[in-house]
């Protein structure tokens, strides 16, 4: 890892170890100015690591399944489990790359094509809705009628499925995530609320801060990378939650 990367390491180290006491009055603007800061921390080191491991993940993958060809029927198996662990850290470096860009800026999202996002959701909804049964859950889906949308619906894609996997994963059995849409003035509304616990404040305070996550297991990659989408479409997060769960509104501005 270069020095560029290191140095951007320790800050972020030192952003993470700063205690949160926000202002009175004014915790929403100094909530939002630190995961900028943390963000363009971040988003220069993302860069650099993708650019150092995607090269060598590409020729270990390709590697693997030489040998796989080459291997005997009893061998299959293994070769396909280390070929799914390559792809699975490989989905986890294009997600590093989405963190990625000059300066700590996002980078402008390429394909973005007037849109219908009520219809995205629509066909979106049956995946996520047998997700939510498997697990003894609900999704509830409520739309408006919207003006159309510029949209990356591949990137989209992504930023849905992640809060919404998000919500279901916050809440327990019996629980139902609303997915909802609408306007209001200026702004396109789409709300993801849960019927979980909550967000700690130590925790919301540090929403979207890649590789920090509160789930066991989890890579705290995913939101940050739908903080980074909604930033190439121009639209922003806001987070509200209570002890009686959590919406997360990304907001599209509007002419």
């Amino acid at each position: 890892m270069g020095v560029a990367a290191k140095e951007g390491l320790k800050e972020e180290n030192r952003l993470m170890a700063e205690p949160v006491n926000p202002s009175p009055g004014g915790s929403g603007l100094w909530l939002e100015v630190l995961r900028l800061q943390r963000m363009k921390l971040l988003g220069e080191v993302a860069a650099e690591v993708v650019h150092e491991i995607r090269n060598p993940i590409a020729v270990l993958r390709g590697m693997l399944q030489v040998l796989k060809e080459r291997s005997g029927a009893g061998d299959r198996e293994c070769f396909d489990l280390m070929l799914d662990e390559v792809d699975r850290v490989n989905a986890m470096v294009g997600e590093l790359l989405c963190l990625a860009g000059k300066g700590g800026q996002p980078i402008p999202s390429a394909g973005q094509e007037p849109s219908d996002l009520n219809l995205l959701l629509r066909r979106i909804y049956p995946l996520l809705a047998a997700y939510a049964s498997a697990e003894g859950k609900r999704v509830l889906l409520i739309t408006e009628e919207l003006p159309r949308l510029a949209l990356n619906e591949n990137e989209m894609r992504q930023l849905i499925l992640n809060l919404a996997r998000n919500g279901l994963e916050a809440m327990g059995s019996d629980g139902t995530l609303t997915i909802s849409t609408g306007c209001q003035p200026g702004e396109v509304v789409l709300a993801f609320a849960d019927q979980g616990g909550g967000i700690e404040p130590e925790m919301l305070a540090r929403l979207g801060t890649p590789f920090l996550s509160a789930k066991g297991g989890g890579t705290g990659l995913g939101l940050a990378v739908c903080y980074r989408i909604a930033e190439r479409h121009q639209a922003r997060i806001v987070v509200k939650t209570s002890p009686g769960g959590t919406t997360f509104q990304v907001r599209f501005h509007v002419d």
